[in-house]
Protein backbone atom coordinates (compact mmCIF):
# COMPACT_ATOMS: atom_id res chain seq x y z
CA UNK A 1 0.00 0.00 0.00
CA UNK A 2 1.34 3.45 -0.87
CA UNK A 3 1.31 6.35 1.59
CA UNK A 4 -0.63 9.48 0.80
CA UNK A 5 -4.11 10.89 0.53
CA UNK A 6 -6.91 8.32 0.12
CA UNK A 7 -8.66 10.55 -2.44
CA UNK A 8 -7.43 13.34 -4.70
CA UNK A 9 -9.87 16.07 -5.62
CA UNK A 10 -8.93 17.61 -8.96
CA UNK A 11 -10.13 21.12 -9.87
CA UNK A 12 -11.51 20.83 -13.38
CA UNK A 13 -10.64 24.45 -14.17
CA UNK A 14 -6.85 24.20 -13.73
CA UNK A 15 -6.09 20.56 -12.86
CA UNK A 16 -4.72 21.39 -9.39
CA UNK A 17 -5.11 18.43 -7.00
CA UNK A 18 -4.32 19.75 -3.51
CA UNK A 19 -7.40 21.62 -2.26
CA UNK A 20 -7.18 23.72 0.88
CA UNK A 21 -10.17 24.60 3.06
CA UNK A 22 -9.78 28.02 4.66
CA UNK A 23 -11.73 30.11 7.16
CA UNK A 24 -13.96 32.58 5.34
CA UNK A 25 -13.36 35.14 8.11
CA UNK A 26 -9.55 35.19 8.55
CA UNK A 27 -8.30 33.17 5.56
CA UNK A 28 -6.27 30.72 7.69
CA UNK A 29 -6.23 27.07 6.53
CA UNK A 30 -8.57 24.76 8.48
CA UNK A 31 -6.96 21.70 10.02
CA UNK A 32 -8.31 18.90 12.20
CA UNK A 33 -6.28 20.29 15.11
CA UNK A 34 -7.50 23.86 14.64
CA UNK A 35 -11.24 23.33 14.16
CA UNK A 36 -14.18 21.82 16.02
CA UNK A 37 -17.36 20.29 14.64
CA UNK A 38 -20.82 21.37 15.74
CA UNK A 39 -24.21 20.24 14.50
CA UNK A 40 -25.72 22.51 11.87
CA UNK A 41 -29.36 23.43 11.37
CA UNK A 42 -29.90 20.66 8.80
CA UNK A 43 -27.98 17.94 10.68
CA UNK A 44 -29.61 14.55 11.09
CA UNK A 45 -28.52 11.19 12.45
CA UNK A 46 -28.46 8.30 10.01
CA UNK A 47 -26.19 6.34 7.69
CA UNK A 48 -22.85 8.07 7.16
CA UNK A 49 -23.07 10.28 10.26
CA UNK A 50 -20.57 8.44 12.45
CA UNK A 51 -18.71 11.64 13.36
CA UNK A 52 -21.57 14.14 13.70
CA UNK A 53 -24.25 11.65 14.73
CA UNK A 54 -23.21 11.56 18.41
CA UNK A 55 -23.06 15.38 18.51
CA UNK A 56 -26.56 15.63 17.03
CA UNK A 57 -27.94 12.99 19.38
CA UNK A 58 -26.38 14.74 22.39
CA UNK A 59 -27.89 18.10 21.49
CA UNK A 60 -24.58 19.98 21.75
Amino acid sequence: MQAGLPVLVRHTGCGHTVPITVCDHCGEPLTAAGATQHPGPGGRTGPGTRVLGPLLAGGH
